[in-house]
């Protein structure tokens, strides 16, 4: 299980991270860009630092993350064909 500690994310800044990540798969067309100027306001927002310091989590950042599961849905040909 991959766990992120680094506060919270909108569906927009996941777009972001993952155009910073690999800009090909929205200029080629395999995933929306989406719209950059929405508000990016946070309704929910969970604390994670108890169960680092609890339990000894060790989180691993947005980046690593988004890199791994891209890896992942290119493996198994999920980014091979625009978004419809």
């Amino acid at each position: 299980m991959t766990l992120s500690g680094y506060g919270s994310i909108t569906w927009q800044e996941t777009r972001d991270v993952i155009h910073s990540l690999q800009s090909k798969l929205f200029t080629s067309g395999i995933l929306p860009r989406g719209t950059t100027d929405l508000d990016h306001t946070v309704l929910f927002n969970y604390e994670a630092s108890k169960g680092k310091h609890i339990l000894g989590i060790k989180y691993r950042s947005r980046e690593d993350m988004f890199t791994d599961m891209l890896a992942d849905f290119e493996a198994r040909g999920w980014l091979e064909r625009p978004f419809k």
